[in-house]
């Protein structure tokens, strides 16, 4: 009784591989069995959706460059999926399941439920496999996916928006989702849009740190923000960011 889509998916990759195929992506919808813990151990059957990316990013074009897919591929594909059924917004927090590569891996939660996993084969499993570079994997609960929610709607402000830039110093292995995560709790609704834009490590900065500036749109749904609003919501912000995660302004 299998307990993961992945050897299915990766025995139809190595059979294609062997066929001399450059672009490989599959999908499979099926059964597993595994263990669920509590009281008493019980056997439960979920539904999963799995899938494989391996090759090159694009088809084979005068026009198109050779590069292969890589995490954020996986990642892109695994979103636009988890859109469509109305998981907007979701998380990804790093993992060490041993099946993948322990840099290039991460779990997907939306709230407190674990919807699934994605990521790089491990190395190990790659050379045992002789697939010619790197396979990307993930499963997701197919029940959470395939149970659509509706989108809530949220009426457009008649009041102007206005960016503020902060760049910050920070450990290297504060993952950007905590970054994200932070400031949409201290700055609350006020936050329209996040976006990091600059990533830097090298001089100047210490080498267990790492340098990363990010793009904050505020927006008001009742009134136009003033000056003095814009500047005490930054104040917050900054201090947020100091006390849950170490941050500096740069």
């Amino acid at each position: 009784m299998r307990t993961t889509l992945w050897p299915g998916l990766l025995k139809t990759l190595m059979a294609n591989t062997s066929r001399q195929q450059q672009r490989v992506r599959f999908f499979e919808v099926g059964r597993c069995f595994r263990t669920q813990q509590g009281a008493a151990a019980e056997l439960v059957q979920p539904v999963l959706v799995g899938g494989v990316l391996w090759g090159s990013r694009l088809p084979e074009s005068w026009a198109n460059d050779a590069a292969e897919v890589d995490f954020f591929d996986l990642k892109g594909d695994v979103d636009r999926v988890l859109e469509q059924s109305g998981h907007s917004e979701v998380r990804y927090q790093a993992t060490t399941d041993p099946t993948l590569h322990p840099g290039q891996s991460a779990t997907i939660w939306t709230g407190e439920v674990l919807l699934g996993r994605l990521g790089r084969l491990h190395p190990e499993l790659e050379h045992r496999f002789d697939i010619k570079g790197p396979v990307f994997l993930f499963e997701l609960d197919a029940v959470a996916v395939l149970a659509r929610r509706h989108p809530a709607h949220r009426p457009i402000s008649r009041y102007p928006s206005v960016r503020r830039d902060l760049s910050l110093v920070l450990g290297v292995d504060v993952p950007a989702a905590a970054v994200q995560a932070c400031l949409e709790r201290s700055l609350g609704s006020a936050l329209a849009n996040f976006r990091l834009f600059d990533v830097y490590h090298g001089e100047g900065i210490d080498s267990n740190k790492k340098s990363v500036a990010v793009g904050l749109t505020l927006q008001d749904q009742s009134r136009t923000l003033t000056d003095t609003d814009i500047n005490a919501l930054m104040d917050a912000a900054v201090s947020a960011l100091e006390k849950d995660l170490g941050a500096r302004r740069r």
